[in-house]
């Protein structure tokens, strides 16, 4: 599952990390995607209480120098995003995995697993080899090098039901 993350994005988020505590922040993820002739180097931070957008701000005003000497051949040449992870956040780490075990997952596939490229259930956790998910009282294992993505999986007429009761 870490081959997601390119060894920029994870010297990135190593070298964030301890930088975005003083916030009050979890830095979560690191993402540097393509655009055009502009990367965008999106943080992806949260808290218990959610984020805000001047806590965002905040953060963006402080670690965008910080990043020009990190990575100088980005010069001034990207965009900077501070996000929250949102409903159905995307777990890239292991220790993701293990902090969401027992909640309802969504796992995307490179190619097909047991005859399916989606799978939707409980995520276990992880193991050396891969991603560990209980499928209809089916323990399945999808192996790490065809994972695309896993992602929390949000019932919005789940949530309105509970709500209403």
């Amino acid at each position: 599952m870490n081959e997601n993350i390119s060894n920029r994005e994870q010297k990135l988020f190593d070298n964030l990390r301890p930088v975005v505590e003083p916030f009050a922040v979890e830095l979560i993820d690191v993402e540097i995607k393509p655009h055009g002739e502009r990367p965008i180097i999106r943080l992806v931070v949260d808290t218990d209480e959610g984020i805000d957008l001047s806590k965002c701000e905040e953060i963006s005003d402080y670690v965008s120098p910080l990043i020009d000497l990190e990575i100088p051949d980005f010069g001034v040449s990207y965009d900077l995003e501070i996000s929250s992870p949102g409903l159905e956040r995307t777990l890239r780490r292991p220790e993701e995995l293990d902090r969401f075990a027992g909640r309802e997952v969504f796992v995307n596939c490179y190619a097909p697993h047991e005859g399916s490229k989606e799978w939707q259930g409980e995520l276990i956790g992880y193991s050396a080899d891969g991603v560990l998910l209980e499928v209809d009282d089916k323990k399945l294992e999808i192996p790490y090098d065809i994972v695309a993505s896993v992602k929390l999986y949000f019932d919005a007429d789940e949530a309105l039901k509970r709500q209403e009761e």
